[in-house]
């Protein structure tokens, strides 16, 4: 019993022995207590800091803050097609825009016009005065100064024109001179009689700077196989004076009673050419190239009175202007020269300019 009772001391003695804790994981520490009865929250590192500011908002560009303005003659064709065309463009746009008159450039200054379009027939010394008031300016043209020079290549589009004219000539196997009627001391022409005589050597070409009287034009007609009107008016006169000529030609239906005779021929004279038309058909197919789509040149193109339209891109080049404006008053770098395209309009593809020229009197009125 002694030895049973001895045992169960020792074991007491070392159950109630110390643990060694030193080994363990402390506990974390606990935040203290801020209202009573409240549990304790664990405390947390901080979280780190960013040294950098925040970020600005980017600002926006909103194109209702920049008035752009179109700088030409309202009572011109070109003018309006090309007026109707920047407004047109800026509405889709959203940015507000007007018309001023080639003689108006302070006026588009005083209004705080941010960007504008000059037509060709402003002066070029008021282009200076445009940008030393702070405007963005795209010209129609070589204009220095100008942010932008839209302009055409007499050379390139008088080219097409004279392969257009040579290919229909040929087609109805038409023979005789081709005549341009242009403005005194006009590059186009000179380009155009140019390229002509060196692509089609068998017909001869003259350039014609001064206006024809009607009887003029009646008396050359039956020499001409081509006619390329460079004047834009110019294409319905000479559709008059083939058509009053080719009726004149047409041979009498009533049968002549008498049969003139014939006188001999002089010794050594060259044989008379026969020709390949008859006069009063080859005077009624003269080829005649009309130029500027006006409303009365696409009348005589639906007609078949006239072959072909030189197209100046008055439309082309005022849309092109305003989204040039928006470019630059948006920073974007653009050329300072960009070549616009002088298509030559046919019939098969005369639907697209009717459709401008409808809704730009619709738009502007005039004819």
């Amino acid at each position: 019993m002694r030895l049973i009772a001895l045992l169960l001391c020792v074991l007491l003695l070392f159950g109630c022995a110390p643990v060694d804790t030193s080994s363990e994981t402390p506990a974390p520490l606990l935040a203290p207590s801020t209202a009573p009865n409240q549990t304790a929250d664990l405390i947390m590192p901080p979280s780190p800091t960013s040294a950098e500011p925040a970020d600005e908002p980017l600002s926006v560009f909103d194109p209702s803050e920049y008035l752009l303005g179109y700088i030409g003659s309202s009572n011109t064709f070109d003018g309006r097609i090309s007026g109707h065309a920047f407004l047109r463009n800026a509405e889709g746009t959203g940015y507000p825009a007007r018309l001023y008159e080639a003689n108006a450039v302070e006026d588009a200054i005083a209004d705080g016009c941010a960007g504008v379009m000059v037509s060709e027939n402003v002066a070029k010394t008021e282009i200076p005065k445009l940008v030393a008031a702070g405007c963005k300016v795209v010209a129609q043209g070589d204009a220095p100064g100008a942010d932008i020079s839209l302009y055409t290549d007499a050379a390139d589009y008088s080219a097409e024109a004279a392969r257009a004219m040579g290919e229909e000539l040929i087609a109805r196997n038409l023979r005789g001179g081709v005549l341009v009627m242009a403005q005194a001391a006009d590059q186009a022409a000179e380009a155009f009689a140019d390229s002509f005589s060196e692509r089609y050597p068998q017909y001869s070409v003259h350039v014609q700077a001064v206006p024809l009287s009607e009887a003029e034009r009646a008396e050359m007609i039956p020499e001409l196989a081509g006619v390329y009107c460079m004047i834009p008016d110019a294409a319905s006169t000479w559709v008059t004076t083939k058509d009053a000529v080719a009726k004149e030609l047409t041979p009498s239906p009533t049968p002549r009673t008498s049969t003139p005779r014939p006188s001999p021929t002089p010794e050594g004279a060259e044989p008379t050419p026969v020709p390949t038309l008859a006069p009063h058909v080859a005077a009624g197919n003269i080829v005649i190239i009309a130029t500027d789509y006006t409303a009365q040149n696409l009348e005589l193109l639906a007609d078949d009175d006239i072959f072909a339209i030189a197209a100046r891109p008055y439309f082309d080049a005022a849309a092109q202007g305003m989204l040039l404006l928006d470019r630059l008053l948006r920073g974007v770098q653009a050329a300072e020269r960009l070549r616009l395209n002088v298509p030559i309009i046919k019939k098969a593809n005369i639907s697209k300019y009717q459709s401008i020229v409808d809704e730009a009197l619709a738009w502007m009125g005039g004819e």
